[in-house]
């Protein structure tokens, strides 16, 4: 809901061009954000559902590897900002909108630690403060007048505050002091850490399949953008999400 209104307000306030361009870049940054998390979330629940604590022991490897694919793609990124594909707008915001690749990576992972402990109110939190967070964001732009580069800057910012709040419960999963349910698992404590190719021979399925539902659903708007122009990938999205919103 709070996503939709989002749109909305920021649909009347920029012009159709300007919409477009900001449509353009999240969607883009959507897309590679939630491949960054490379299934982290869906692999930590199941393995601490098979393996109770003794889990702990993939932690450092998943993190390595999330890190690491959030790092090539906001290379990646970077890349294409400076390549002919999109307008000088889109690749402008997509500059600004990195941050939202690392912070999106890190709500993934703290949303998986709260599963794991129950405690369905910071999850509950968590999964509502990326937008919480930018409804306020686009209120104060909106109050202000702000352009659609301002825009762009307090995305930036806000994904940089949403990092800082993901920090505490990283770090506590990380020095193993989440609370979860008594379970024996079916491994002992003296099971040896497992390599990063072992990881990340069981994370990928979860990150292509979640990849490829995203990417199928969201790259019509990318590719509006390339093919035709920013003004009429905004018009196609906030006509997406109306129906999109009157179907849920």
């Amino acid at each position: 809901m709070s996503g939709f209104v989002i749109h909305i307000l920021l649909c009347a306030h920029l012009s159709p061009e300007e919409y477009g361009s900001f449509s353009i870049a999240l969607t883009v940054i959507n897309i590679v954000a939630f491949f960054s998390g490379f299934g982290i979330d869906r692999l930590w629940l199941w393995i601490f559902s098979a393996e109770g604590r003794s889990g702990f022991r993939w932690v450092p490897s998943t993190l390595n590897i999330a890190y690491l694919t959030a790092l090539f793609n906001a290379i990646l990124v970077s890349i294409l900002c400076f390549l002919p594909i999109f307008s000088d707008n889109v690749n402008r915001l997509l500059l600004y909108f990195l941050p939202i690749l690392i912070s999106q990576t890190l709500i993934i992972a703290v949303c998986a630690i709260y599963q794991l402990e129950r405690n369905y109110r910071k999850l509950s939190l968590y999964r509502f403060i990326t937008n919480g967070l930018r409804l306020l964001l686009v209120i104060v732009i909106i109050a202000i007048g702000g352009d659609l580069l301002f825009v762009g800057h307090l995305f930036a910012l806000g994904s940089l505050v949403i990092c800082l709040l993901c920090l505490s419960p990283l770090i506590r999963m990380y020095k193993k002091n989440v609370v979860l349910q008594e379970k024996t698992g079916l491994y002992s404590d003296n099971e040896p850490k497992p390599s990063i190719h072992d990881t990340f021979k069981l994370m990928w399925p979860y990150a292509t399949s979640g990849f490829l539902y995203l990417a199928y659903s969201q790259t019509g708007i990318v590719l509006l953008g390339i093919l035709s122009n920013d003004e009429d990938a905004g018009v196609f999205n906030i006509a997406y999400l109306i129906v999109l919103f009157i179907y849920l």
